[in-house]
């Protein structure tokens, strides 16, 4: 009879645990000092050059508890909606199964303590040991950054005779941080050329050859080199085709320069170029879904579309992957010439034309030189620009 029940009891057991598994599972237990209860703890990850939220719990008692699922080991950001906290996420890996614990004693995220069997999250605490003690004093004062910008946009609400001040100070913040993080740049690149290549390695190395795309991009030649180290099969998978696609960028063109041209495909798949165009003024417009200014440009964007139609081409370009793009599309009711280069990040044209974030603007007289380029978006900003360019 004893072992009839102590069957029923393990079977039981076993049961509910199936019941309460699922698979893919992951779980991230943490425990943290002097953070508030209350604070929400989350993990997002990097789609499409957007950041998703995929799990959060509030702290309470100091502990925490993530879960989700994914189907294989994959690298998640780790943070906190807490004011005084730093620009900056903890890189934690996970992996169908993973339980992984986390202590922390402060908000900053990157130094918290991630005890894992996940070879890539090894990859991380080697790297973090590397940059120390320039990371700790980036955080500080990216906390302080922070911090000045919630006062400004929080407390003052956008105040117009104190913006000035408080940027004064954030601008004197950057050129403190400067040093360290150009110090923290070269200890990370030297780590990336001795460490073995991994999932790690990749999307540490991917960061640096993004970078190859923005204005004034530094370590150029030490960044390429370390292409090499990266194997064939390697270059195959989404991210080595990504990091090809950076390391291949031609130089990006100035006010002045001709204009630089690529394969675009409109809504039906069928490819378009720049050149198709000449002969009006070309204004091309680089959105994103995620973007919110660029959403808020739409009805400008439509009303110059339609001002200047009989002198003007104006050509949006997506950088969102194609379903996203579609959809996106249908929702916000964008008709006119949109387009997409349907490549790895923002690899072609967007590079070309100095894209340091989104919206993105560039004006093309009708001979093809390229007279204006510029980032961003006011009520108002882009008929300004427009009425100053075309005569």
């Amino acid at each position: 009879m004893k072992q009839i029940i102590a069957f029923l009891l393990t079977f039981l057991s076993a049961t509910a645990f199936a019941a309460e598994s699922t698979p893919g599972e992951f779980i991230i237990k943490g425990k943290l000092e002097n953070i508030p209860d209350g604070t929400l703890i989350y993990v997002s990850q990097l789609k499409n050059n957007m950041f998703k939220t995929i799990c959060s719990d509030t702290l309470r008692n100091g502990q925490f508890m993530l879960r989700d699922t994914v189907s294989d080991t994959s690298l998640l950001y780790l943070s906190a909606n807490i004011r005084k906290a730093p620009g900056h996420s903890a890189k934690i890996w996970v992996a169908p199964g993973a339980k992984i614990k986390i202590t922390g004693k402060d908000l900053n995220f990157p130094l918290w303590k991630v005890i894992s069997n996940i070879p890539e999250q090894e990859f991380e605490r080697k790297k973090i040991e590397v940059q120390m003690p320039e990371l700790e004093e980036i955080l500080r004062l990216s906390a302080e950054e922070n911090e000045l910008i919630a006062h400004l946009y929080v407390d003052l609400k956008g105040r117009e005779d104190s913006a000035a001040t408080i940027w004064k100070k954030i601008e004197d913040i950057r050129k403190i941080a400067a040093p360290y993080d150009d110090r923290q740049e070269t200890k990370t690149l030297d780590f990336l050329a001795s460490a073995p290549v991994d999932k790690a390695w990749l999307q540490e190395y991917y960061v640096f050859t993004w970078r190859l795309g923005r204005p004034k991009a530094k370590r150029t030649e030490e960044i390429r080199a370390l292409y090499s180290k990266i194997p064939d099969n390697m270059k195959q998978t989404p991210i080595g085709r990504a990091i090809t696609e950076y390391i291949s960028i031609e130089e990006p063109i100035n006010v002045g320069d001709y204009m630089a041209d690529g394969d675009l495909y409109d809504i039906e798949g069928k490819k378009h170029r720049l050149s198709e165009l000449k002969g009006r003024y070309i204004m091309l417009d680089f959105w994103n879904v995620g973007c919110g200014p660029c959403r808020q440009s739409i009805p400008e964007i439509k009303e110059v579309e339609e001002i200047y139609k009989d002198r003007m081409y104006l050509v949006s370009i997506s950088s969102d992957v194609k379903e996203e793009w579609l959809e996106a599309l249908k929702k916000l009711d964008l008709n006119g010439l949109q387009w997409n280069e349907l490549r790895a990040g923002n690899t072609g044209l967007a590079a070309r034309y100095r894209l340091t974030g989104f919206p993105h603007y560039a004006l093309i007289d009708p001979e093809g030189k390229v007279i204006d380029i510029w980032s961003g978006y006011g009520k108002g900003s882009i008929k300004e620009r427009l009425a100053k360019n075309i005569k």
